[in-house]
């Protein structure tokens, strides 16, 4: 996916989240994220879905759980436990990868876990 159109995704989920989520996020970091945008694409945000139902892509995901981490995480014990549940997931990744002997293998795992 585009990078424009990872940044349209990103933004319509702060946006959904609200005035308080985007406001958090440092201005220029805000301000790169409507500047990069593809004001062409604009993903529907379903605000009564989670994010991992959503259809936006890993990218944007990735991105989202960045700001999370960085901005929206106000206390030390939110991001001791944000961390370790990446932690988890990327255990979780590594196990996935260490199960497949073949790119045929590793390719039918990742669509089962989808």
């Amino acid at each position: 996916m585009s990078a424009d159109k990872v940044f349209s995704e990103v933004y319509n989920v702060v946006v959904a989240l609200g005035e308080e989520y985007k406001t958090r996020i440092a201005a220029d970091v805000w301000e790169t994220i409507e500047k990069e945008r593809n004001l062409d694409y604009s993903p529907f945000i379903d605000e009564n879905k989670p994010l991992d139902e959503q259809d936006i892509s890993m990218e944007a995901i990735n991105m989202i759980a960045l700001l999370y981490r960085d901005y929206w995480c106000d206390t030390d014990e939110k991001k001791e436990k944000f961390a370790a549940m990446l932690q988890v997931n990327e255990k979780k990744l590594q196990e996935t990868l260490d199960a497949a002997t073949t790119t045929r293998e590793l390719m039918k795992l990742l669509k089962e876990k989808q």
